[in-house]
């Protein structure tokens, strides 16, 4: 499997301010991203729960293009679409100096709609940053407790969990086009399974292949 992937990520702190060039704020996925970004990082509270203080959503765009074989010949190839979408929320509550990070699970992806749907995308940035605030804010909670029951060492509990730096804005410029050259990675393909067949008492083989590439937007 060939897999491209394009990366976009949007982070907010509470007490900072993140400034964003106006041709990114012009972009329609920076625009929706930062405005659900905002709105949340401000608004996000539930009585019985911490106040969440950093935000961060990564959006994709993937493509993946995937080669099976089996006794030395291709037997399928699958190609995915270019705008397979989906976004990934990563929150925290406390602050900088303890929000128990190292010890906590940032989610899955979320599948986005095809179509460049504002309304359907804040829906579905809310439901998953809900849900990863709910449990974040609950298992801090128990680490909390739980840190009051141990003895940590002094020096070990002066560590901050995040450190603070520059607020960094990157325009990486526009998305280049995917292209795969499907061709010669079937060639190159066949070429390691010819190999691999004349392997002494290899009875059976059955190959995929994986490759992984990321690229920053």
């Amino acid at each position: 499997m060939k897999r491209k992937i394009l990366f976009l990520l949007l982070v907010a702190a509470f007490g900072s301010s993140t400034i964003i060039a106006q041709d990114l704020t012009d972009n329609f996925y920076v625009k929706v991203l930062n405005q659900e970004l905002q709105r949340n990082i401000k608004r996000l509270h539930l009585p019985d729960l911490e106040k969440p203080f950093f935000i961060a959503y990564n959006l994709r765009n993937q493509y993946s293009y995937s080669l099976n074989s089996e006794r030395g010949e291709i037997t399928s190839s699958v190609k995915t679409p270019v705008n397979n979408k989906s976004v990934s929320v990563k929150l925290r509550v406390g602050d900088y100096h303890r929000n128990f990070d190292y010890m906590m699970y940032d989610g899955y992806f979320v599948g986005l709609p095809d179509e460049d749907d504002a309304d359907e995308y804040r829906r579905l940035l809310w439901l998953e940053t809900d849900r990863a605030y709910k449990n974040n804010a609950r298992q801090y909670s128990s680490f909390v407790s739980s840190l009051k029951r141990v003895t940590v060492d002094e020096k070990e509990l002066a560590l901050d969990d995040f450190a603070k730096i520059p607020v960094v804005t990157k325009d990486f410029g526009v998305a280049q086009p995917i292209n795969v050259n499907t061709s010669e990675w079937e060639k190159s393909y066949v070429t390691y399974l010819h190999y691999l067949i004349h392997i002494p008492k290899l009875l059976r083989l059955t190959v995929a292949l994986l490759c992984t590439v990321m690229k920053i937007i």
